[in-house]
């Protein structure tokens, strides 16, 4: 497998590196390994709540054990809510790479976007890509991971609001329980759509791992560092990046 790789990888247009790319401002880093945190602590902990059991010994109101764990889920969902939001922000005073919306609304984002996935799938080796912001699969990825993300900040406090409806969680987000007609079903779907982090994980890991063991672009230690490796075939494209990449520099890595 591997040398049929390599012999595929040896017939195409070869890449040259146009140089390191600061990409990943320092804000965006520190939001994606604290969102990566809350979303394993509020999966697991979500799953001891869904299916409630007896964790330890002793009586419960001496250990108060799934006492925590709600505890602890809900003081992650106030985290994550804050940590969006910041992001939110961030979207509209950083530089280009904090801006990577999918454009639904274009027909060549799409193309692009089943064009990755169908390399993705078959395990292709053109994976080089001059910025993470090329990759429109990857955005629209994470615009699905921010609408998720959205959706189970309103149906779990709106779940969390029925100890006091009458507080400000139940008048901003009780509205969901009257919309879809009792807490059961809200219950049912946050449950339902939470199932869709831990496959975006899966798939989350195994495009990155990908990606770097094949382009070599350091797209995994670029969420550390915030630079990213800039390679393309295309000769005029190199001169146009080389020019682009030089003055970013200048510019403090802002775009």
């Amino acid at each position: 497998m591997a040398a049929a790789v390599t012999q595929r990888a040896s017939t195409q247009t070869p890449v040259a590196a146009v140089g390191n790319t600061y990409v990943w401002e320092l804000p965006v880093r520190l939001f994606h390994w604290i969102n990566a945190a809350c979303i394993a602590t509020l999966f697991v902990t979500g799953l001891l709540i869904g299916r409630a059991m007896p964790l330890g010994g002793g009586e419960p109101y001496r250990t108060f054990t799934f006492g925590w764990v709600r505890y602890v889920h809900f003081t992650a969902a106030y985290v994550f809510l804050a940590n969006w939001l910041f992001r939110i922000y961030w979207f509209f005073v950083g530089n280009a790479q904090a801006r990577n919306i999918f454009a639904f609304w274009s027909r060549r984002a799409w193309k692009s976007a089943l064009k990755e996935a169908r390399e993705l799938a078959l395990a292709s080796p053109h994976e080089s890509q001059p910025l993470p912001n090329d990759n429109h699969l990857a955005r629209m990825a994470h615009g699905l991971l921010f609408t998720a993300s959205m959706f189970m900040l309103l149906t779990g406090f709106a779940l969390y609001a029925e100890a006091h409806p009458d507080g400000t969680w139940g008048h901003l987000s009780g509205w969901l329980v009257g919309l879809v007609g009792a807490t059961r079903p809200l219950r049912l779907w946050h449950h339902v759509v939470a199932w869709f982090f831990p496959i975006f994980v899966i798939a989350h890991l195994y495009q990155v791992i990908r990606v770097d063991a094949l382009a070599r672009q350091g797209l995994i230690s670029s969420m550390f560092s915030g630079y990213y490796l800039c390679r393309l075939a295309n000769e005029s494209e190199q001169r146009s990046r080389r020019h682009e990449v030089a003055t970013v520099t200048m510019a403090g890595g802002r775009r």
